[in-house]
């Protein structure tokens, strides 16, 4: 499913597809800290963590190279 998404984005004009599978994982597999008892939607600490480590320095960069 990623990789279809990652492709659609590319051909569109001001998306862009950020992955973040590398982020929830521990050791390869799905990093429990920060999931919820469901091991599918993250927890507070996991959308802290994707979010403050993962899109907003993504979202900066890309400000940074419109300015």
């Amino acid at each position: 499913c990623n990789n279809t998404v990652k492709k659609w984005c590319k051909k569109q004009k001001q998306i862009e597809f950020i992955d973040i599978t590398k982020h929830c994982l521990r050791n390869g597999k799905p990093n429990k800290k920060l999931l919820m008892s469901d091991k599918l939607h993250f927890n507070n600490k996991g959308y802290n963590h994707i979010w403050k480590n993962v899109v907003a320095k993504k979202v900066k960069r890309q400000f940074k190279n419109i300015a």
